[in-house]
């Protein structure tokens, strides 16, 4: 669902990002991202800083649309 989205809206200026919380098995999480091949780049967040700042759930895949001002307008 994420990768359609992103074929959707990604040519009409959105950017999208992924950031993973998940430190402990970086090998998992490169397996995971290369083999489901979103198209946009994937961050990682060490420290916990983002998943803090935007409440993110205690999930495997969170989504966060953010609009032209930078605020967060939708979280899922």
């Amino acid at each position: 669902v994420v990768r359609e989205v992103y074929e959707d809206y990604g040519p009409k200026s959105i950017a999208f990002l992924g950031i993973n919380v998940d430190i402990e098995s970086m090998q998992n999480v490169r397996a995971f991202v290369q083999g489901e091949d979103f198209g946009f780049p994937t961050l990682s967040d060490k420290r916990h800083r983002v998943a803090r700042d935007f409440k993110a759930l205690d999930h495997t895949f969170s989504v966060f649309v953010i609009d032209g001002k930078g605020l967060v307008v939708r979280a899922h």
